[in-house]
């Protein structure tokens, strides 16, 4: 994300009003995100659905963002490295138990959400694995590419449809399951 105003210089906290973003400006968003390994997921689900966001400034240039879906319940996953601005958002949001946060804001968020809660933290690194090149086909005679009319078939998640459309995830059918 471009370098943001730091918050002190956005809004004071107590004129911060929550509420979640229109959805063209979560395309907005999306895109300020951009596409990397640690956004690929909030990206996907801003354009697509199902998500609420949350931001401090302009969705097009968030000085922070705060996105949280049904796809990963209890957890709210965030942008940007003001700790303060982060807080300020995530603090009147309810029913989550994870925070996943930028390592530049990780250490000073914790802090913030300890001293205000009086509970404690406990932080862990996130692990990104990514594809450096084409997938290797691999043959196999027991394996087949999922179709369409997999859809249906006993045993689908229920978004296997969107995932076929997508193409962002691959599955094994063995004996007609």
């Amino acid at each position: 994300m471009p370098s943001p105003p730091e918050f002190s210089e956005v809004v004071r906290e107590t004129d911060i009003a929550v509420k979640a973003l229109p959805e063209e400006a979560l395309r907005h968003l999306a895109s300020a995100l951009g596409d990397r390994p640690e956004t690929c997921l909030c990206t996907h689900v801003l354009r697509r659905g199902p998500c609420d966001a949350y931001v401090l400034g302009d969705p097009s240039r968030p000085a922070v963002a705060v996105i949280e879906s049904p796809i990963w319940p209890g957890e709210l996953i965030t942008f940007g490295a003001d700790a303060a601005a982060l807080w300020a958002i995530v603090r009147r949001l309810t029913g989550w138990r994870i925070l996943q946060a930028d390592p530049t804001a990780s250490g000073e968020l914790a802090d913030l959400i300890a001293h205000d809660t009086g509970g404690r933290i406990r932080t862990y690194d996130e692990v990104y694995n990514t594809l450096s090149g084409p997938a290797p086909v691999v043959h196999n005679d027991a394996c087949r590419r999922l179709t369409a009319e997999d859809v249906g078939m006993p045993g689908a998640p229920l978004f296997l449809g969107e995932v076929l459309e997508c193409g962002v995830a691959a599955g094994v059918v063995v004996d007609g399951r």
